[in-house]
């Protein structure tokens, strides 16, 4: 019993900055809602429609059916405190068959001192989650795409607790026959049974994203303006919007806000691509709790 009351706590103190960015809720497994990737982030995350590229793995697995040839992408995201994040995810298009995708996720909360009953204590890793996806994206007829996500996540806090859990996401986009510039996107996140710490199992963050991408080029400049309502399972809904200028087919700057999250809202960052690489930044200011910077880098083979 005081093991359990000991552990609660520890869970408690060391989940309360990282809820607090993800929003309040009573849901577990709070890594599966983090986005993985700098430009969704610097747009505001607004990319239910407008995925493409290794990143759909955890945005809009429908996305991976734009990927034409390989591409090897990764990500570190510094959060509040000693928080971090990377990401490492690989495309691999398969001609006519679609197109696999194949991620990692890692989250450190950092290390944070156990003090024991009888005068003991010890430095220990505070959170540790993994997350390995597998997901595959197809054109279907029409100008629809379809695709999947099958994701296994393990957590482990203070170095005493586990627990696992299965989750899969579900997504699709649609480009509209009278105005290709147009595309419609679906994403069903996190559907699974749970996971349990202790004693206590807590849903999974499933979360609906519905969104739309309108993209029109200009000489050689493309622009882009992308909208997102996202449901939270345990959360009001929410609105993102972000806007991007990819100038000269090299220089991307870009621009979004978050209407109704409880300490996101601007967001921008800027992207470099030259022959088959590709950089990307994001910047999210947070208040009081600090500022938010993402680093991307891709190869295309």
């Amino acid at each position: 019993m005081k093991t359990s009351k000991l552990l609660g706590s520890l869970i408690i103190a060391i989940m309360a900055p990282h809820l607090l960015l993800a929003g309040a809720g009573t849901t577990g497994a709070v890594l599966l809602k983090e986005s993985v990737g700098s430009r969704s982030l610097a747009m505001g995350d607004a990319y239910a429609g407008l995925s493409n590229g290794p990143d759909s793995i955890y945005l809009n697995p429908a996305g991976l059916a734009a990927v034409e040839t390989p591409e090897l992408g990764a990500m570190y995201f510094k959060e509040i405190a000693d928080m971090n994040l990377t990401a490492i995810q690989y495309a691999q298009p398969l001609n006519q068959l679609g197109s696999l995708g194949i991620g990692i996720e890692s989250f450190s909360a950092g290390t944070m001192e156990v003090n024991y009953l009888n005068g003991d204590s010890k430095s220990v890793n505070a959170q540790t989650d993994y997350i390995i996806n597998a997901a595959y994206g197809v054109h279907l007829k029409g100008g629809l795409s379809a695709g999947a996500d099958l994701k296994y996540l393990n957590s482990k806090l203070a170095e005493a607790e586990s627990a696992n859990a299965v989750a899969l996401d579900l997504g699709g986009l649609y480009n509209l026959p009278q105005m290709k510039e147009v595309t419609l996107g679906l994403a069903l996140q996190n559907m699974g049974g749970g996971i349990k710490y202790i004693d206590e199992k807590d849903p999974l963050p499933f979360t609906v994203r519905v969104g739309a991408a309108y993209q029109t080029q200009l000489q050689n400049n493309i622009f882009t303006i992308s909208g997102d309502l996202n449901k939270p399972k345990e959360l009001s809904a929410r609105f993102n919007l972000g806007a991007e200028c990819l100038y000269n087919q090299v220089i991307a700057l870009r621009a979004g806000y978050k209407f109704g999250y409880d300490v996101d809202s601007f967001t921008a960052g800027f992207g470099v691509k030259i022959n088959r690489y590709r950089l990307d930044y994001a910047f999210a200011p947070k208040g009081d709790l600090g500022d938010t910077h993402r680093l991307s880098l891709g190869i295309t083979f």
